[in-house]
């Protein structure tokens, strides 16, 4: 569940193997108690009295129908709240990204808008001349920084939401 909750990678294909592991359990276990009541059934023997076993399991294949319909109604509003909850997390992930994309392309059209024109310009005022660095300041080292390394920290946390401030605190 964990896995499926974070968003993993395989979680669609894991969701499914369980699922079927579980279906082929439910048959086998209902074809193994058909042949435990027939076998009984033949020896003339009964466990229901006995070993007390149908209790105890916790594959019993009858168990959904003995669950209340209130509890089955909270399950299902558990399991939507915790589906409401990682479709938040995976909008609020979706949106950090997609901001932080645009930043990068932001920074980027700044310095070739303006700073590497200014470079090589000819016709500069000579107040401006030679003054990038005080009117531009580390924009190249932030757009770097902000493009090779920060988003792509970000990128690794897509699928984990919940740990991406681990970014911010080893980049802070």
């Amino acid at each position: 569940d964990t896995l499926v909750e974070k968003g993993h990678a395989h979680a669609p294909n894991i969701k499914q193997w369980v699922e079927e592991v579980d279906e082929t359990y439910k048959n086998f276990s209902t074809r193994m108690d058909k042949y435990r009541e027939k076998l009984e059934k033949s020896l003339g023997v009964s466990t229901e009295s006995g070993l007390g076993l149908e209790g105890d399991r916790n594959s019993d294949p009858t168990l959904e129908t003995r669950i209340k319909d209130g509890d089955l109604k909270q399950i299902k509003e558990l399991n939507e709240e915790k589906r409401k909850s990682a479709r938040r997390k995976e909008f609020i992930m979706a949106e950090l990204l997609e901001t932080e994309r645009s930043y990068v392309k932001d920074l980027e059209l700044s310095l070739a808008s303006f700073l590497v024109p200014m470079r090589g310009a000819n016709d500069l005022p000579p107040a401006l001349r030679g003054k990038e660095s005080v009117i531009f300041g580390n924009l190249e080292d932030i757009c770097h920084f902000h493009k090779n390394i920060f988003l792509k920290e970000l990128e690794k946390y897509e699928t984990m939401p919940e740990d991406v401030g681990h970014c911010f605190v080893t980049w802070a």
